[in-house]
């Protein structure tokens, strides 16, 4: 994480955080702010069931709220940690998690140690249950990865749960999801065309994508790749599809109606004193599975990384993520609502 200082979030922003709803006049109509988190939030990992949105602290810890008909947020509620940390040698801070049924998956990550205060990569993956209440139970491990790793991309397609590159690699995992909620063997399948870390993976109309993301050493790339599902759990050849305008990486991200939408993340290089950025993208996916031309949408009220992106009820939530300022770097604990387009629009 680099720590280059950056100007001090605008008012409204902080107001926000503060849990102090503002009018927003950089996107009208655009941007909401729905009910902040009890706390900021930087990475974490977020996750949808039912429609109601988990968000996962990087030690185990969980925080939900539900999301109404309207597309509103009830307050969020935090739930006992007593039994529900994650287990020990398990790396929360850049690791990365998938939804399935009524299943949430963490895996990977960075896990400190005593000796000399290092952290080093994890293997481990544990999974959650929803309960009919809303809570999740504790956290249980399942198969773990076959190497460790941390700030790679998870996501479910066809039963199966993939796990995409991490910092230093381009191995690609695939895991079959039981019924149980448990996961099969992990077996290698397509590997990327070079190492990957920092980026979202997709999953639309039969194809994974990965998009942007960090090559070596905290540097951005523009480069997007696709892989078409074939059965088993496995993928044919990652081959380029349309790039992104510019370079992106530690963004929020997701996929919704054939279209892939991303916001804010780091843009810039190592030195670069203004990685931040608050423009979003969108990029349909055509029926040949590539991408047509990224286009802007509204950017974000203030330029952030590391916030995760959820949907629900025809909503995008944009949760927490991180401000670079004088002094330091703040998590912080708001919450944006941004609307898909019109159910007669969406084509």
């Amino acid at each position: 994480m680099k720590n280059t200082p950056m100007k001090t979030p605008s008012l409204p922003l902080l107001l926000a955080a503060l849990g102090v709803i503002l009018p927003l006049a950089s996107a009208p109509g655009q941007y909401e702010a729905m009910p902040s988190l009890n706390g900021g939030a930087y990475s974490h990992q977020a996750a949808v069931i039912e429609d109601t949105i988990y968000v996962i602290a990087r030690k185990g810890s969980v925080t939900r709220s539900t999301v109404d008909e309207a597309g509103a947020l009830s307050a969020w509620k935090f739930q006992d940690i007593g039994g529900e940390l994650f287990p020990a040698g398990m790396g929360g801070k850049y690791s990365c998690s998938a939804a399935s049924g009524d299943w949430v998956y963490i895996m990977g990550g960075l896990v400190n140690t005593v000796e000399m205060g290092n952290t080093n990569p994890s293997a481990m993956v544990v999974k959650a249950q929803r309960n009919p209440d809303g809570r999740l139970d504790p956290w249980q491990e399942t198969t773990p990865l076959p190497e460790p790793r941390y700030d790679g991309a998870a996501v479910v397609a066809d039963g199966y749960l993939y796990h995409v590159g991490g910092e230093g690699h381009r191995k690609v995992f695939s895991a079959k999801i039981l019924e149980n909620g448990d996961l099969g063997a992990w077996t290698e399948t397509q590997p990327l065309p070079t190492n990957r870390y920092g980026m979202h993976v997709f999953a639309s109309g039969g194809y994974l994508y990965v998009v942007g993301g960090f090559v070596l050493h905290q540097r951005p790339t523009d480069t997007v790749f696709r892989a078409k599902i074939l059965p088993g759990g496995t993928l044919e050849k990652w081959t380029k599809t349309e790039p992104l305008p510019g370079t992106r990486a530690d963004y929020g991200g997701v996929v919704a109606d054939g279209k892939i939408y991303l916001f804010g993340g780091d843009i810039g290089d190592i030195g670069d004193g203004n990685q931040q950025s608050a423009s979003a993208l969108v990029g349909p996916i055509g029926a040949d599975g590539h991408i047509a031309a990224w286009s802007e949408i509204p950017p974000l009220p203030e330029a952030a990384r590391g916030l995760q992106a959820v949907v629900a009820r025809d909503h995008i939530f944009l949760i927490g993520g991180i401000f670079l300022q004088e002094g330091g770097n703040t998590a912080y604990k708001t919450v944006w609502r941004f609307p898909l387009p019109a159910k007669g629009e969406r084509e």
